[in-house]
């Protein structure tokens, strides 16, 4: 077994912690939009739907990871004043 991986820390630069922070994100998940096609077989039709209810759950996945970040600047910036990250965090 190796030893833990250490992960190098940078500050956020403030024209990202501003971007995050301007982020208008819905307040309840993503509801999955079907469309039907009336040409579509009943097959298609209903990988149509499992596809919308994919993506709904990619996109909701990402909302609240994107909450999650945004949560995370703003209680940094409140109790430190920066906002410290590392490589083992996915930011944008």
């Amino acid at each position: 077994m190796g030893s833990p991986k250490t992960y190098q820390t940078y500050r956020m630069g403030q024209e990202q912690m501003d971007t995050i922070l301007s982020w208008a994100l819905p307040e309840k998940d993503y509801e999955p939009v079907f469309t039907v096609i009336s040409s579509h077989t009943d097959e298609q039709k209903e990988k149509d739907r499992l596809l919308a209810i994919g993506t709904a759950a990619v996109k909701n996945k990402l909302l609240h990871h994107k909450m999650g970040l945004q949560a995370f600047v703003k209680d940094n910036l409140d109790r430190f004043g920066y906002v410290d990250i590392n490589d083992s965090m996915f930011y944008p």
